[in-house]
């Protein structure tokens, strides 16, 4: 089962963003999945190599997984829950209209690729922002070439001009992962790819990780026009959770600049 929660703000967005730098948008995520969902391995992020390998150890002495997927863009990670389990429970969080499209064809094409029953899978998508959750609504920046009318993955909650981009402003419902803690028995993996959002997301998320624990994959963007957010910062939302975490890096990017961590719990 797939389930959309769509967003109240659906219409605003389709009123700000021209219908062609839409379809354009949505052409570029589609062209973007080619380095994963052909399986080529020219993936740029090594996390997601790591994400996948992880996933397929854990599939031999786990036949269930529930994964919480916070931006998840065209959805690679989410996909790959469908790759290597026969059964999960999936929730799923990506605002933008174009790569959530995408996303949801993508899920539908790995269901068919890996004969997956969708009875087996709960799956919720929500077209909604992950935040500290103290406002219900949030505003994020997108980027759109004046040339093409294009931008895929060009956007972020923080607020910052690009030189040769059109900057338009867009509201977007704001949820916080505490509000799931109720709803879940288990949270095995979270992933947090949310360009410059990461410690609003963490703030929201202090019940949550208390009571589940789960593996964190997660990018930390440390470049000036996302935020400046440092390892040190992240570490010190963590310290205020009731378990112990350690953080091991997975790579490093210096431009952009943002690094790749994988953040378990210590035993």
């Amino acid at each position: 089962m797939i389930k959309l929660h769509k967003s109240k703000f659906r219409d605003s967005y389709i009123k700000k963003i021209a219908k062609e730098s839409i379809e354009l948008i949505k052409l570029e995520s589609l062209t973007a999945c080619k380095t994963w969902t052909d399986e080529n391995n020219n993936f740029p992020e090594k996390m997601y190599f790591v994400f996948n390998r992880f996933l397929e150890r854990k599939s031999e002495t786990q036949n269930k997984i529930v994964f919480f997927d916070v931006g998840a863009a065209e959805g690679c990670y989410s996909c790959g829950i469908v790759k290597y389990f026969q059964k999960a429970t999936i929730v799923s969080f990506e605002p933008e209209l174009p790569r959530l499209e995408v996303f949801m064809q993508n899920l539908t094409n790995y269901m068919d690729r890996f004969d997956r029953k969708q009875d087996n899978f709960n799956i919720q998508i929500y077209e909604k922002l992950v935040t500290s959750g103290e406002a219900e609504t949030t505003t994020m920046r997108h980027f759109i070439s004046p040339i093409t009318g294009g931008g895929a993955g060009s956007s972020s909650i923080i607020k910052f001009d690009r030189p040769n981009r059109i900057c338009v402003d867009v509201e977007y419902e704001s949820v916080k992962l505490d509000n799931f803690v109720d709803d879940y028995e288990k949270v095995d993996i979270i992933k947090i790819d949310v360009e410059g959002a990461e410690l609003e997301v963490l703030k929201g998320a202090r019940q949550f990780f208390n009571k589940f624990k789960p593996i964190v994959f997660l990018e930390i963007h440390s470049s000036p026009q996302n935020g400046s957010i440092t390892l040190e910062q992240v570490k010190q939302i963590f310290d205020t959770y009731d378990m112990q975490y350690e953080f091991v890096c997975i790579e490093t990017h210096p431009a952009p600049q943002l690094s790749y961590y994988l953040v378990k719990p210590k035993k």
